[in-house]
């Protein structure tokens, strides 16, 4: 339930964040009212934030105190929320829509012209290029963790270079992740240690955990990307996908509500 006025729970956010949108949808299926601030629009946003001392989105916060919007556990006790834990897929289930997610993005892509690629997204700063490379780079960023770098936010920040950012270059990123997703998980999926702890900055969370939000993350990206070629094509790719999604827990809206899609 956004609201500009009379609430003491402030949500952060920027268009085309999926746990921006997934926190926002979580409060509101609460009964939580909550002040909406779009750092990209909202002209003190980013300043309000960083007094709290942190720069990134999404952050919710009450008074002075705040907690990274990724993390539910922590948003249900800042909010008096009754937090319950749900039961996530098994790793070969997510290794296996992981995968099928990357292969459904780069058939996406291939469906792009020029002209679409270079379209901001719904009320944001991105275009679809950058959308279209961040599906692959978040599995990129899962692979990197296991060679032992920790994921911060700047991971899911990158930009494709110029010649990545088209139709070609796009296709040919998103094979090279694939084969390298596939490879390691043909490695690696019996035998990791799924109940470590991962190194992520937002949240305690054990590798499973990171899986599953590696999957469903490159899963909302993805139905972002089959919602613009559904209306640039009359197409019913968002609908065709549902399968791949059952059981992550992704948003349910493809844009955030405030852009009216």
């Amino acid at each position: 339930m956004e609201t500009q006025t009379g609430s003491d729970v402030t949500v952060y956010w920027a268009p085309g964040c999926s746990s921006c949108l997934r926190v926002k949808e979580y409060l509101s299926q609460h009964g939580v009212a909550y002040r909406s601030r779009n750092i990209q629009t909202d002209p003190t946003a980013v300043s309000d934030l960083g007094a709290l001392g942190v720069r990134r989105v999404p952050i919710v916060a009450k008074g002075d105190d705040w907690v990274d919007g990724q993390a539910l556990a922590d948003v249900a006790r800042l909010c008096g929320i009754e937090f319950e834990a749900r039961v996530s897929l098994t790793t070969d289930v997510l290794a296996a829509r992981l995968v099928r997610i990357l292969e459904r993005a780069r058939e996406a892509v291939l469906l792009f012209d020029a002209i679409m690629l270079g379209e901001e997204i719904p009320d944001g700063k991105r275009s679809f290029s950058d959308l279209a490379y961040h599906v692959f780079s978040v599995a990129e960023v899962f692979l990197e963790h296991d060679n032992g770098q920790p994921v911060v936010f700047e991971s899911y920040a990158r930009l494709p270079l110029p010649d990545i950012a088209t139709r070609e270059g796009l296709a040919a990123y998103g094979a090279d992740v694939i084969g390298r997703v596939s490879a390691w998980f043909d490695a690696h999926l019996a035998a990791y240690p799924w109940d470590d702890l991962a190194d992520v900055y937002y949240d305690r969370q054990t590798n499973r955990q990171f899986l599953e939000r590696t999957a469903w993350h490159s899963g909302q990206h993805l139905r972002q990307l089959l919602w613009r070629l559904d209306r640039a094509q009359s197409r019913d790719l968002v609908t065709s996908a549902a399968p791949l999604f059952k059981g992550l827990p992704m948003p349910s809206a493809v844009w955030h509500s405030d852009t009216g899609l």
